[in-house]
């Protein structure tokens, strides 16, 4: 239970903030309170989607590829998480009040989302480590 807690509270907030800074910096994409089902359900698309449809696709495009480098392997693999990311964010968009106006809030919005997840994935052993501790102070587990 506190694993599913801890990888849902910590996917939310850190989507949120995406969100948000989507929200706050592009003209083209119109939020309000919107956002905050937009994070709910871009949350669920995370988890319960994008492992799946990263898998997939990742071992689709290792098997087009004859002899994979370590080059070619990291590039396909940013490119799959590109693509997931640009796919949980139109449910995202599709199942809220949020509206992108044009192709630009599409693009711009898809590249934030996609950095946004990149430096998350770089730290997420820690965030979730602290976000562990505050878990198990508040519910007097660790004691």
């Amino acid at each position: 239970m506190r694993k599913w807690v801890l990888l849902v509270g910590v996917a939310f907030v850190i989507n949120l903030i995406l969100l948000l800074v989507v929200v706050l910096l592009l003209p083209q994409v119109k939020g309000g309170i919107g956002v905050l089902w937009a994070a709910i359900v871009l949350t669920a698309a995370t988890v319960l989607i994008k492992p799946a449809l990263t898998t997939f696709l990742t071992n689709r495009g290792t098997r087009l590829q004859s002899r994979a480098s370590w080059l070619r392997g990291k590039t396909l693999t940013y490119l799959v998480d590109l693509v997931v990311t640009f796919a949980v964010f139109w449910i995202a968009v599709v199942f809220s009040s949020v509206r992108i106006t044009s192709f630009w809030g599409w693009f711009w919005g898809t590249l934030i989302l996609w950095a946004g997840f990149i430096v998350y994935d770089l730290f997420e052993d820690r965030i979730r480590k602290r976000a562990g501790d505050l878990y198990d102070r508040a519910t007097g587990a660790g004691t």
